[in-house]
């Protein structure tokens, strides 16, 4: 299915929502891959459990970043269905 058989705005939101998902798909793949690193330097000093304050610290950025995406609408989208249900109603 093309993109022309759906109204411009819908494919504007699911545009938005696809660079959202990636970007956040890239950012869980950063802190994946930057804490197994830090945790082989870790493991290799021997002298306590620095990574974890990294993994913690940085894990609450990726936490937020998920539920900015998982929230099931952005403002924009909220701010249009309302006024649409107030046209509606007048």
């Amino acid at each position: 299915m093309s993109s022309t058989s759906h109204p411009a705005h819908h494919v504007a939101v699911a545009r938005r929502r696809a660079r959202q998902l990636h970007s956040f798909r890239s950012h869980l793949t950063v802190y994946a891959a930057v804490l197994v690193l830090l945790s082989v330097v870790d493991i290799a000093q021997g002298a306590g459990w620095w990574v974890g304050w990294v993994a913690f610290g940085w894990g609450i950025g990726v936490a937020a970043h998920a539920v900015s995406v998982a929230r099931p609408t952005s403002r924009d989208e909220w701010i249009e269905r309302k006024t649409e249900e107030l046209l509606q109603r007048s």
